[in-house]
C-alpha cells in the first residue's frame, strides 16, 4: 500500500469521474465541484465545498473543495476547473499560491468559514489536489509535478504530449489487472506516486524537476498500457 492520504483506488475513481464528465458534462463549475464532493463523500471523507480559508497574509481564500478522512488531521485541499481548451500554468500557480498561504498558519488552525459560522481544526499537513474536467497544458502540468499537486485530468493524447493520470490510477490499473511486474517496478512506480503527490510539511519545501517526473511517469503508463489491453 502507498502512504498516501488518497489510496490508488480512490484517485482511479477520481480519474474515472473526471473522465466521464470531459465526455459528457453535466453542468457548469458548481455542479462539477459538487460532483467531486459526492464522488469523495462517497469514499469517506468529509468535505467542505466553496468555503473561505483565512491565511497567514490575513487574506481570505475560497477553496472548492476542502476534505479530509474523518479521524485524521491532513487535509485536502482541491481546486476544481472547468472550461473548454486546457488549463495553462498560471491556474497551477495561483493554486499553490493559496494552499501555501493558509499552510504557513502559525498555530496549523484551520478557521473554515460559511455564512458568518467559522469551524475550527488543528491541521498536520496539506495536499493539494487539482482536478480538472479540461486536460492541462503540458507545462502546467510539469509545474504541478514539480510542487507535488496531484493533477486529476481526462485522458487525451495531443501531437506531442499525453495528459496523463495520476501515477496512483495507473498503480491501481495495474494492481486491478493481476499482471506480474518485477518488484523493482512497483518499487519505482510508488517512489514516483510519493513524489508526484507530496504534502507541503512532508514536502519541506522541496521543488523537484517536474519534466523528470513527467517522463517518468509516461515510460511507467506505457508499460502499464502494454500489460493491459
Amino acid at each position: 500500500m502507498l502512504d498516501s492520504p488518497l489510496a490508488p483506488y480512490e484517485c482511479f475513481r477520481l480519474w474515472e469521474c473526471v473522465n466521464q464528465w470531459y465526455r459528457n458534462p453535466l453542468g457548469g463549475p458548481h455542479e462539477f465541484e459538487d460532483k467531486i464532493s459526492e464522488v469523495l463523500s462517497s469514499m469517506g471523507f468529509t468535505t467542505f465545498v466553496r468555503r473561505r480559508v483565512h491565511g497567514k497574509s490575513c487574506t481570505d481564500h475560497e477553496y472548492d473543495i476542502i476534505s479530509r478522512k474523518k479521524t485524521e488531521n491532513v487535509f485536502l485541499f482541491s481546486e476544481c476547473k472547468t472550461g473548454t481548451g486546457c488549463l495553462s500554468k498560471d491556474a497551477v500557480l495561483s493554486f499553490y499560491a493559496k494552499v501555501f498561504d493558509v499552510f504557513n498558519l502559525t498555530k496549523k488552525v484551520l478557521e473554515i468559514r460559511r455564512n458568518g459560522f467559522v469551524n475550527k481544526y488543528s491541521f498536520e499537513d496539506v495536499y493539494c489536489v487539482l482536478i480538472s474536467s479540461i486536460p492541462l497544458e503540458k507545462p502546467a502540468l510539469v509545474c504541478a509535478l514539480a510542487f507535488g499537486i496531484l493533477v486529476v485530468q481526462p485522458y487525451c493524447k495531443f501531437e506531442d504530449y499525453i495528459s496523463l493520470p495520476p501515477s496512483h490510477a495507473d498503480y491501481y490499473r495495474l494492481e486491478r489487472s493481476g499482471r506480474k511486474v518485477t518488484e523493482q517496478f512497483k518499487d519505482d512506480l510508488k517512489k514516483i506516486c510519493m513524489l508526484t503527490f507530496r504534502g507541503l510539511l512532508s514536502n519541506g519545501g522541496k521543488v523537484f524537476n517536474g519534466e523528470y517526473l513527467y517522463s517518468k511517469m509516461e515510460s511507467y503508463h506505457k508499460v502499464i498500457n502494454s500489460l493491459i489491453k
